[in-house]
């Protein structure tokens, strides 16, 4: 199965400082195969499709798993290296745009 090609746009970047915490907002806009990809990692079935409760929580955290991979393709793509962020969230704002807000300690030694 041939992998599509992940990519974001930035749209606008802005950033501000609260209690000591640097805190960055960026709205990005992803291409059809990041659209797919982000989709596909998404809890698409109900708990009746599975004979037995394992089955069902099995198919739920591989789609956590997913998304998780999807965000760190984001990540990636943005420039955000581990452990210099203290707190990150990916949002789904409209159609084929999101938002991410991170945050890190201002005056992180």
């Amino acid at each position: 199965m041939l992998e599509g090609i992940f990519r974001i746009e930035v749209i606008t970047e802005g950033q501000f400082v609260d209690c000591g915490y640097l805190i960055k907002t960026v709205v990005i806009r992803v291409n059809p195969d990041a659209m797919n990809e982000y989709i596909s990692s998404g809890v698409l079935n109900t708990r009746d499709v599975y004979e037995t409760t394992e089955e069902w929580n099995a198919y739920k955290e591989e789609k956590v798993k997913r998304r998780q991979e999807w965000e760190w393709k984001v990540e990636e793509k943005l420039g955000i290296v581990e452990g210099e962020v203290d707190s990150l969230v990916v949002s789904h704002s409209l159609s084929e745009i999101f938002t991410v807000v991170y945050m890190s300690k201002e005056n992180r030694n």
